[in-house]
């Protein structure tokens, strides 16, 4: 931004359309390179990314992927100049779904109800729990897939939550947070609170009252 100086792109394709490599001027003087690698069923195996700079070398950030049978990713290997790869571990149920992601010595679950409706993430810094028609904060249930509460924790910190109201039209019109103190959820007067929410004869957001 403020200069006339152009900065082009140039794009590779195979034979089948797919792209191959990138070419490019960036903004510190010196040319970006990307270039692509594919499997049979075109899923992307290989990424070297060549980021050049005037009067310095090039960053080079490498990345390489592999999938199952149905086509899932399955891992994922990141690498910056040549050091040791940082890898991600993807695991799925019997329907596809995402269940569980491994990043160096964390786990990480995720969990779904029958609808298929995510409800739950958990990791060891980090909780999270969704609830759609089993709410335990004094929300309404809520049976067409919109959220009733939100609840999350971080360590061993108290866990939170927001409770989630809706209008006729199942139009969201307010949050309050909520801390949990033994089994009881208490709301916490003005903060982090949505309301005042209205809306025109066409479901455009009018207005919005927030507060921190």
């Amino acid at each position: 931004m403020g200069s006339d100086t152009w900065q082009t792109t140039t794009l590779y394709y195979d034979d089948l359309g797919r792209v191959i490599q990138t070419v490019g001027d960036n903004r510190l003087g010196g040319l970006s390179r990307t270039d692509m690698q594919y499997d049979f069923t075109g899923n992307l195996t290989h990424q070297r990314e060549s980021h050049g700079k005037t009067g310095g070398s090039a960053d080079v950030l490498e990345s390489v992927n592999t999938y199952d049978a149905q086509g899932r990713l399955l891992t994922q290997s990141v690498s910056l100049n040549g050091g040791t790869a940082a890898t991600l571990t993807y695991n799925y149920d019997a329907l596809g779904r995402l269940t569980g992601k491994r990043y160096g010595s964390t786990d990480e679950s995720l969990t779904y109800n029958v609808r298929g409706w995510l409800t739950g993430k958990e990791s060891t810094p980090f909780r999270m729990c969704l609830r759609y028609a089993t709410p335990e904060g004094g929300s309404g249930a809520r049976w067409n897939g919109s959220l009733s509460e939100w609840e999350w924790q971080h360590g061993t910190n108290a866990a939170m939550m927001y409770g989630l109201t809706y209008d006729g039209l199942n139009r969201f019109t307010g949050a309050v947070q909520k801390q949990k103190n033994g089994n009881t959820w208490s709301a916490l007067s003005g903060d982090y609170v949505e309301k005042g929410l209205t809306y025109d004869r066409n479901g455009n957001l009018l207005t919005l009252q927030r507060t921190a």
